[in-house]
């Protein structure tokens, strides 16, 4: 794997593994060490023409929906009856009892 890295980042294991990062030098380094430096804010480096490509694409489409404007008259307020209409109004009735 390939990385790069915008500061000098140094990277060792448990094992003893180390590799050190200079600032924007692209390093070849094990599947292991890359995913550390990934960690430690690295970037995955490809090969392109226009330079250090980011590790993962962002493939969804911008989003460029305009909002709405609020010219619509706001909906009246509903009035909501306290009564429920279930099986549980005989509970409901005791309780307003016991307040």
């Amino acid at each position: 794997m390939k990385v790069i890295a915008k500061q000098d980042i140094f990277i060792s294991t448990v094992a003893g593994n180390c590799v050190r990062l200079i600032a924007g030098e692209p390093r070849e380094v094990s599947q292991e060490m890359g995913l550390l430096a990934l960690q430690r804010g690295a970037e995955q480096y490809h090969e392109v023409v226009h330079g250090v490509a980011p590790a993962v694409a962002d493939e969804r489409e911008p989003d460029n929906e305009q909002p709405e404007p609020d010219n619509e008259e706001p909906e009246p307020e509903q009035v909501i009856d306290n009564e429920p209409e279930c099986a549980d109004l005989h509970i409901v009735k005791i309780i307003k009892e016991l307040v």
